[in-house]
């Protein structure tokens, strides 16, 4: 997908010396050295948007912004488009004009320019397209054998594949090809139909994004219900106001610094009051999580898509058009609530825990634990710019994907990093119902934090014990573990026993011997399937505690080559010797059990 086909593993470095300095090279260089001076004038505030903008390097906004541009439908404004390299374009050429140049001589310098231009800000393929497709309208203007618009987009198309065809598989190269070959159909047919400027910016945002929904289901599970609203307003103010300023403001530092310092400020309150507003309109419910659609719901969105086009083009009223596309919007998100097949998934988060059981009918949804990453000092050039998570890469990635906007109750078993260390982001993007905890958990720093945001989201928190229980028509539930009010680390893990799926579950966090015994010593009962406690650790899945519960099914979510070395050979042992399954995330990826009233079947799913 991404052209990598094998990765190596270098065991020394024996030297490193720069000897391509090829122009593409000095450009890059150029490029790197521009945004460093971004980072060394620009306030922390106002330097991520012109990094952005300038240079298309958009890895600098924190996630909270980001992800408000992303609600909102408006995140490629924060990346150099085509509708940028369209403005620069005709500044550029319009200026050459005014200077005295000729047509001819502008035509060419812009030849020349363009190409430089991709390469200074990151030559991603929206840039790539629009550069591409504006120097063929250029060249064909020269040789009087003009092309249209649609020519140079297809022409652009294959030498894209041609050069590289795995880019068909870039999100980017998608929606860029995809919205401009929509915008360019509709102008011809659609468009024209609208007189009044802002019904027809209207339209070319309400085109692009219909064009561009199944695109967005299938990698991001989810689209902005209010795009087309936020894109009228922003899409000009950033176009005419904030990228001319920044690129203003970013010139006038090797001009004249005070005068700067003035540009900076103003392109500062113009940031401010774009977040603002953002945050304004970003009224609950503006985006719908629609789920990651299989090939045939796929095919739908597709056609009812275009058939919205074909009516409009017809003469008949947006409200007729996208009825059909609604309706299987509409459908598919019923399917998702009242589907009858149940799950449960142990999601393959590395090292850590994290279990989704979704139950039948809409009946619940809940989380235990929600893995997290340890955080281990290294050396600074190891450190990511743009560090991973679990909860923004993993757990809410994979929520959205199955159309899950609430968790109906989160399990948090203790308070270590791995288990529960992506559960304020989760509690920040996505609606939980309600939070359980062992008993004074939360004199822990970590579980505190946690439980403060969930406070600023009026979520309630509930610590329990042994016995607490509930139960629906699709399963019971009830907590076996701990006893008391005490908290002592893992085997004050919570540990919930279930019934679910025609099988009994016991999950036990981070259970270690002592904790087992005592649970053995409240508890006499059998199960089918063991969430093995502690990651495989030596100290946990005592022979006494196998010997009574009998379970048929072992499950061990542990990283792969873990520094701890999880799962112990001792354990692997133990649970082969009593014929126990072994599933294990570090080798099999999520280990997914998939039930229809009483019966299921385990599937494993390789990331």
């Amino acid at each position: 997908m991404n052209n990598i086909h094998w990765i190596l593993n270098g065991s020394t470095i024996l030297g490193c010396k720069d000897t391509n300095k090829n122009i593409i090279t000095k450009i890059k260089q150029l490029r790197e050295q521009g945004m460093k001076n971004i980072d060394h004038s620009f306030s922390k505030e106002t330097a991520p948007y012109a990094k952005a903008l300038i240079f298309g390097d958009s890895s600098s906004f924190n996630d909270e912004i980001y992800s408000l541009y992303q609600r909102l439908g408006i995140v490629h404004l924060l990346a150099i488009s085509g509708l940028h390299v369209s403005i620069i374009t005709a500044a550029i050429f319009y200026l050459l004009i005014r200077i005295g140049f000729s047509r001819e001589f502008a035509s060419y310098a812009l030849l020349a320019l363009l190409p430089i231009y991709t390469l200074l800000t990151g030559a991603n393929p929206p840039v790539v397209r629009a550069a591409s497709m504006s120097m063929l309208v250029i060249i064909s203007m020269q040789k009087k054998s003009p092309f249209s618009s649609l020519d140079a987009l297809s022409i652009s198309f294959i030498l894209f594949l041609v050069k590289d065809p795995f880019i068909l598989f870039n999100i980017g190269f998608q929606l860029s090809f995809t919205v401009c070959f929509s915008i360019i159909l509709a102008s011809k047919s659609i468009l024209p139909m609208y007189k009044h400027y802002l019904t027809k910016s209207m339209m070319v945002s309400f085109v692009s994004q219909v064009a561009a929904i199944p695109i967005l289901a299938v990698h991001f599970f989810e689209f902005s219900i209010i795009s087309v609203i936020s894109n009228v307003m922003y899409v000009p103010f950033y176009t005419f106001i904030v990228l001319p300023l920044l690129i203003i403001t970013y010139i006038s530092a090797f001009i004249y610094f005070p005068i700067f310092t003035i540009f900076e400020k103003v392109s500062g309150w113009m940031i401010f009051l774009s977040e603002k507003i953002g945050q304004l309109i970003d009224v609950k419910g503006s985006v719908l999580i629609i789920g990651k659609p299989g090939i045939i719901v796929l095919l739908l969105l597709i056609v009812t898509s275009q058939w919205m086009f074909f009516m409009l083009e017809k003469g008949y009223s947006v409200v007729k058009s996208l009825a059909p596309l609604v309706f299987v919007i509409a459908l598919i998100k019923t399917c998702q609530i009242y589907s009858p097949i149940g799950e449960v998934t142990f999601i393959d988060v590395g090292q850590g825990d994290s279990i989704l059981i979704r139950l039948p009918f809409h009946r619940g949804t809940y989380l235990i634990d929600t893995g997290g990453q340890m955080d281990f000092q290294q050396d600074e050039w190891k450190n990511r710019t743009k560090k991973f998570e679990i909860g923004n890469d993993i757990i809410i990635p994979l929520l959205k994907s199955k159309g899950i906007t609430t968790i109906d109750k989160m399990v948090l078993t203790h308070s270590d990093a791995d288990h529960i260390g992506a559960a304020k982001k989760i509690i920040e993007n996505l609606s939980v119902k309600q939070i359980f905890l062992s008993p004074n958990s939360w004199e822990k720093p970590l579980m505190n934090n946690t439980l403060d945001a969930a406070k600023k989201h009026n979520i309630p928190i509930k610590a329990v014990k042994a016995g607490a229980k509930w139960s629906n028509a699709s399963g019971v539930f009830q907590f076996v573990s701990p006893f008391d009010d005490s908290y002592e680390g893992n085997n004050d893990s919570l540990v919930l026993y279930a019934q679910v799926g025609g099988k009994r579950w016991l999950f036990t966090g981070d259970l270690e011997e002592q904790g087992e015994m005592e649970l053995l010593n409240n508890y006499k009962f059998e199960i089918d399937v063991l969430k093995v406690g502690h990651h495989g650790s030596i100290s946990s899945t005592s022979e006494a505690f196998i010997n009574v519960l009998k379970p048929k099914f072992a499950i061990i979510s542990a990283g792969k080559n873990n520094r701890y070395g999880h799962p112990r050979e001792e354990v692997l042992a133990l649970l082969a010797n009593h014929h126990i399954q072994i599933f294990r995330t570090d080798q099999q990826g999520a280990i997914q059990y998939k039930f229809y009233q009483n019966k299921g079947t385990f599937h494993t799913v390789l990331p």
